[in-house]
């Protein structure tokens, strides 16, 4: 069977869009609920954004998405949440993002209601259900459309489409929140994510892209348990790593992610569903620092 092209692929996704407005769509300010905005505006469709705040996020990806969102012409309401006061998502199990992402969309299709927004949105691509994802279950439970998902857009056809229709930076590396760098069963505390926070904003600003600070307790074996940290980065990162470790290291060391372990990965999203996790490479001659 012939793989449809690019234009084909857009055409199903405007036919998507189409049938499900007029939509409150959830912008998270990564690529794929970007890419929905931005062809919403090109198409002239009746699209308005939610954007979803709280300490899961860094104080940077927050003013980014609150700037860039408006800019691109869309009406934003702001929806305040912390996925902290929801007990079962606060205990940090493996169906965590299953009760996150239910309690969302449950307050964002009351926003709809409130605004006569018949449809909610939200931004999974095809290739999300290649990979451990529970809150899709939510989503369904809910009624909310995810429009890439329909027309058959993967997160490289969304890269690709994104490029083609002029959307800014559309090799934007994925950000998930801030609970997936806890290891399951590690209960999180607003003053740990608010530190993870502003770690990651501090790589951010070195000129790291793609990476991930991660805590997990040490094993039984080794005593009293204790908090221990891994920067993931991606291979391709290794270069720039090199070039601003020590300030890196600093940045680390005054948010209290000391000692720290620096691991190379070909991919760095969905460390701990990994049945391998824990096994990825040491960087050479950094086993950690003391």
């Amino acid at each position: 069977m012939q793989e449809p092209t690019l234009d084909d692929l857009l055409r199903q996704l405007r036919e998507a869009l189409a049938l499900r407005t007029p939509a409150l769509l959830a912008c998270s300010g990564g690529l794929d609920s970007r890419f929905l905005a931005h062809v919403s505006r090109l198409w002239g469709l009746d699209v308005e954004a939610v954007f979803i705040t709280g300490p899961h996020l860094t104080p940077r990806e927050i003013a980014w998405a609150k700037d860039w969102i408006p800019r691109r012409g869309l009406r934003l309401h702001v929806l305040p949440f912390n996925p902290l006061h929801d007990p079962r998502a606060g205990q940090n199990q493996r169906d965590r993002c299953y009760h996150c992402k239910r309690a969302i969309f449950t307050r964002v299709k009351l926003l709809a209601a409130d605004l006569g927004r018949q449809h909610v949105l939200d931004g999974s691509n095809a290739s999300d259900a290649q990979e451990y994802r529970p809150g899709r279950a939510a989503l369904a439970e809910l009624g909310v459309a995810s429009p890439l998902a329909l027309a058959g857009l993967s997160k490289a056809q969304v890269r690709r489409a994104a490029l083609a229709t002029g959307l800014e930076l559309p090799d934007q590396p994925s950000r998930s929140c801030l609970l997936t760098r806890l290891a399951y069963g590690l209960v999180p505390t607003e003053a740990l994510l608010a530190r993870l926070a502003l770690a990651e904003d501090a790589l951010t600003r070195l000129g790291l892209r793609d990476f991930r600070l991660r805590v997990r307790l040490s094993p039984p074996e080794d005593g009293p348990p204790r908090q221990q940290f891994t920067l993931h980065i991606a291979q391709a990162e290794r270069d720039h790593w090199l070039r601003v470790r020590a300030l890196g290291v600093a940045a680390l060391r005054v948010e209290g992610f000391f000692p720290c372990r620096v691991r190379l990965e070909e991919t760095v999203s969905g460390y701990f569903d990994r049945p391998s996790a824990g096994e990825s490479k040491i960087f050479p001659g950094h086993e950690g620092w003391s």
